[in-house]
């Protein structure tokens, strides 16, 4: 299966709601939606050394699933970062540590509806680094 094959089509960010994305995470985020990845929550680490409480201080996408989908969509959005020249790591190590990757990750929390898939690297430069033009 091709992954032009499971490209869906979103609905189209606002413009405010594209000037909210961290400037460093906002054409990553952008990338992954014209691909057909839901995204629900990121961030480039700037706003919690502004103080943001539930911020993560590393940069960060995270990505809507369903449970019947979690697997396919992860091994998907590994596949197409690969496919960019984007190298993933696998194992669930710790994500400060990873400097010139990305990991990614699937989560299920049984009896709540969280079915995320996180993109994550350590390094605040490199996921805005990544040419993201389709």
């Amino acid at each position: 299966m091709s992954d032009e094959s499971k490209t869906v089509e979103l609905a189209p960010l606002t413009p405010e709601a594209i000037a909210e994305l961290s400037p460093g995470i906002r054409g990553a985020v952008l990338w992954l939606r014209s691909h057909g990845f839901d995204t629900c929550d990121s961030g480039d680490g700037s706003n919690a050394a502004a103080g943001m409480e539930c911020a993560v201080d590393y940069p960060m996408i995270a990505i809507r699933a369903t449970r019947e989908t979690l697997l396919d969509e992860a091994d998907r959005c590994a596949a197409l970062l690969q496919a960019r020249g984007i190298p993933t790591v696998t194992g669930g190590g710790s994500c400060s540590e990873l400097t010139d990757s990305v990991q990614v990750e699937a989560s299920y929390v049984p009896g709540q509806s969280s079915v995320i898939i996180l993109v994550e690297s350590g390094d605040k430069d490199y996921l805005a680094s990544i040419p993201v033009t389709p």
